[in-house]
């Protein structure tokens, strides 16, 4: 039996989790009800990966069986085409993806979101911090603020490009000693993220990221990605640190295109779900329930 996770998400992701009803015999849940059916079920889907606060979503995480997780795509791009669907995924960068290539799905998808056909360079003149909002990092223990200023000195060290510090459009990061002395280092300075996420890549030489899926976006419009924790989905192609290598590494087009031709395969339409071709990738997944990096929430 498979169990159904659902919230008040928009009908996009809820009418995503209503094709897996075809996959099997089926139980649905809400989000915050705890059932006694939960033991029955042999694995579940959940509709986004906001999991703690959440009683039946914390259960299923903890309970050591296969899930799936339905969330926004790679892209960050807000539309109704694909949703992107993650196993054993948590705040979207632990879970596992098909290990497969498909360029022609890349394609698709690429001329879907009007994404740039190329992995070249594209120079920039500043330097982008991309902060996740401050939920995202305190579960890592980490404090945005301290990773911030990191961040600015270390980058000064290498070059005296203007810095921007980017403000997550949910949350800014409060005005505090700590981001002061961020902003007291020569050319920093900030704005807000933009409902649109390709806009703030103009002029972007290089962008730093925590865990963001920012850095997909920024590699595919040719912006250096600086990856600071293993929690990216791009942190095994990118550089981690602030050197004057990292600040000028852009990974190979052979890379980065397989890289995209294999994230592809986890970006779906509604209707294709239930399909053969869906169930033949994800399958071996759930059969597999491989969890790893939960030790980087505690577990």
């Amino acid at each position: 039996m498979i169990g159904l996770v659902f919230n008040n998400s928009s009908p996009l992701y809820l009418n995503a989790c209503e094709q897996f009803k075809k996959w099997d015999e089926f139980f649905t849940f809400d989000e915050n009800v705890i059932s006694p059916m939960l033991s029955h079920c042999d694995c579940f889907v959940l509709v986004g990966n906001d999991i703690q606060g959440r009683p039946v979503k914390e259960y299923v995480y903890k309970s050591g069986k296969p899930f799936f997780v339905i969330t926004g795509n790679y892209f960050n791009i807000k539309d109704e085409g694909y949703v992107r669907v993650l196993v054993n995924g948590y705040l979207n960068n632990f879970g596992q993806v098909p290990q497969v290539a498909d360029h022609n799905r890349w394609n698709e998808l690429r001329q879907h979101y009007k994404l740039r056909d190329s992995f070249k360079r594209k120079e920039g003149s500043r330097i982008v911090l991309a902060l996740n909002s401050k939920h995202s990092p305190s579960l890592f223990k980490a404090s945005i603020e301290e990773w911030v200023v990191k961040a600015v000195s270390e980058i000064r060290v290498s070059t005296d490009k203007p810095i921007v510090i980017r403000h997550h459009r949910k949350q800014k990061v409060p005005y505090s000693s700590l981001i002061k002395r961020a902003y007291d280092y020569q050319n920093v300075s900030s704005e807000m993220d933009y409902n649109d996420s390709k806009t703030s890549l103009d002029d972007t030489d290089v962008s730093v990221t925590f865990n963001s899926t920012y850095s997909v976006l920024s590699l595919q419009s040719g912006v250096i990605n600086i990856a600071t924790h293993p929690g990216s989905p791009v942190y095994n192609i990118v550089k981690n640190d602030f050197s004057k290598e990292s600040l000028n590494y852009y990974p190979d087009e052979e890379t980065l295109r397989n890289y995209f031709a294999t994230v592809s395969n986890c970006h779906w339409k509604v209707n294709e779900i239930a399909g053969n071709k869906f169930r033949d990738l994800y399958e071996p997944l759930i059969e597999e329930n491989k969890r790893e990096n939960f030790h980087w929430v505690g577990e």
